[in-house]
């Protein structure tokens, strides 16, 4: 370098710069420094992994819609060189031409900015629609799939064929109106509900509606429902009124009146059972051998030799009647209900078991099926000595019946099903206003047991609802067990019904507010002796009728008729229902 002269480095720069002048597409570049400056940042935030990655995505998007991206990534960079949709900046006003440019591609980024506010909302407003349908199924389904241990109370697993069979005609006749939303239940259980109001309209004496239900369900001839019909009677039957006390709040907690239900319950399963055990014996006569003699020991005697219990034990105590266990057949003569059978039968062997009968003729002749202190205490005491160690689960049964001896056992050798469980803590419970009493069954404790520990999936509830809803029922929990009931679509109507024949007895509890849930509890009504909660009638005898209220307006007012007595705004809810449905008719048509 130094041998070289000024002129040689002249003529190599300009052969340098022909060179860069010359036979390249290339333009020349001209910047300054504070030019390379921001050119190389951006060139830095270009080389982001994530940017990369988002342009990838949107180049793949864009060419599977066809679109050239080349040409439309040159007609981006074209408009501004920024990487924002911002607005360009004005140029001076006496160049006409760079203001009419800047003008043009300010309006088309206004355009493109516009569609991608648009782009952003109606994108957010799928996501959120969709994660609420989402919700709604998962919410659909933790409802629907409660599985848990099988247990049967004479109810098939899937419901009745004869729930979709066309077979009532009423006021309303599908044949004359084939637009009909009613199924036949719907109709059926209509007709009788118009019964019982034209009855009331009249100002004769109203009709039993429970009984009317139940006849309804004979003549669709579904036995799981009329069964659940003639239960719902049994608990009606109870002679209570709300006259005698100063609400239905009050009625339903009191003793005297949950004994009542306590004891009609019992009574149910008491002479469902016989049923069973008449069916059972009739479909084996050869076996049975029951011959012409009345009464239910000989019924008992029957039974237990179609199904043998001697494969159910190791040995048994205090000997045996014609070849049958004596405390098999003294339980199933309090399976029945018929205490004065028991007391013969242990009258027969009172030689073997002295003591036993004293007790079981004090307990058979007590109203109240209790045993005095005195009595209670020795029976326990018997039991803690020799009983609870028998080998005999019929002996230990009956001494927890009687004696109420220990109320945590289960009983599995003997309950075979979950009605013979539910009748066994029902011979045990005890209404008082200490609900976790030492040493005792509480119905509010029973209760608790069934729902809070066993709950619907121990019951198998979403296969089988119909012996949940009766489990509730019998444990005097009618308003659960009806809202339990109303989930499911092809039962509502059931539960719809049997909730009005609870009303029109005064034994169901709702709330006052029209707006209240289905189902509600108050900590104010809160009571010891039994669990409360309260069912919303309105909302749920409106959420029924929307189903036929336009194709069946007549039947939509025979319901609306039971909310007369109901003020919404200090108008009848009858009336606001009523107008609501002509303005819909109207409309309609």
């Amino acid at each position: 370098m130094a041998g070289l002269g000024f002129d040689d480095l002249l003529q190599q720069a300009e052969q340098l710069t022909t060179t860069l002048d010359g036979g390249t597409e290339l333009p020349r570049v001209q910047r300054n420094f504070q030019q390379l400056l921001d050119a190389g940042q951006r060139l830095c935030s270009k080389s982001n992994f994530g940017q990369d990655d988002a342009q990838i995505k949107a180049s793949l998007l864009l060419s599977a819609q066809g679109k050239d991206v080349p040409k439309v990534s040159d007609r981006l960079k074209s408009l501004t060189p920024a990487q924002s949709f911002e607005p360009l900046e004005t140029v001076c006003d006496t160049d006409i031409e760079s203001f009419l440019k800047n003008e043009r591609e300010n309006a088309i980024l206004a355009v493109v900015e516009e569609q991608k506010q648009k782009t952003y909302a109606e994108v957010e407003k799928r996501h959120w629609q969709t994660r609420l349908n989402a919700w709604e199924k998962e919410k659909q389904q933790i409802l629907n799939k409660l599985i848990g241990n099988d247990g049967t109370m004479n109810f098939s697993q899937e419901l009745t064929e004869q729930m979709s069979v066309s077979y009532y005609r009423s006021s309303v006749d599908t044949t004359s109106n084939p637009g009909s939303n009613m199924d036949s239940w719907e109709l059926a259980y209509a007709r009788q509900v118009h019964m019982y109001n034209d009855r009331i309209i009249e100002g004769g004496l109203p009709l039993n509606l429970s009984e009317l239900c139940k006849n309804a369900a004979e003549k669709m001839k579904d036995k799981n429902l009329f069964s659940v019909w003639k239960m719902v009677n049994y608990l009606t039957d109870v002679a209570a009124g709300v006259g005698q006390f100063p609400s239905i709040l009050a009625q339903r907690t009191s003793k005297s009146v949950l004994v009542a239900f306590i004891a009609q319950a019992r009574k149910f399963l008491e002479d469902n059972y016989v049923e069973y055990m008449l069916n059972t014996v009739y479909a084996r006569p050869h076996i049975a051998q029951r011959g012409g003699v009345p009464g239910t020991l000989n019924l008992v005697k029957s039974f237990l030799k179609v199904q043998p219990t001697h494969n159910l034990m190791q040995g048994y105590d205090d000997g045996e009647i014609d070849g049958i266990p004596l405390w098999a057949v003294i339980f199933y003569c309090l399976r029945c209900g018929d205490l004065d059978a028991a007391v013969d039968v242990a009258k027969q062997n009172e030689h073997i078991i002295p003591e036993f009968y004293t007790w079981i003729q004090e307990y058979a002749h007590n109203n109240g099926r209790k045993l005095s202190s005195a009595s209670a205490n020795k029976m326990k005491i018997q039991y803690k000595r020799s009983v609870s160690g028998s080998a005999d689960p019929y002996k230990i049964a009956v001494y927890c019946i009687i004696g109420h001896c220990d109320v945590t056992d289960v009983h599995t050798e003997v309950a075979k099903r979950a009605e013979d469980y539910l009748w066994i803590k029902l011979s045990q419970v005890e209404v008082t206003d200490k609900p976790y009493a030492d040493d005792l069954l509480t119905l509010y404790r029973l209760q608790t047991l069934l729902v809070d520990e066993y709950g619907e999936s121990h019951f198998n509830a979403a296969s089988n609802p119909l012996l949940y809803f009766q489990i509730l029922m019998l444990t005097c929990q009618f308003e659960q067990a009806i809202e339990f009931l109303s989930r499911f679509e092809a039962l509502r109507c059931h539960a719809v019904h049997i909730a009005l024949a609870l009303n029109v007895q005064e034994f169901l509890l709702t709330p006052l507010s029209l707006h209240a849930k289905m189902l509600t509890c108050d900590p104010v009504d809160n009571s010891a002796c039994t669990i409360i909660k309260k069912l919303n009638l309105c909302r749920l005898i409106m959420m029924y009728t929307r189903k036929f209220e336009l194709t069946d307006p007549r039947e939509a007012l025979n319901y609306f008729y039971f909310l007369r007595n109901v003020k919404s705004e200090g108008q009848s809810l009858l009336a606001h229902c009523t107008s609501e449905l002509v303005t819909e008719n109207k409309l309609l048509n």
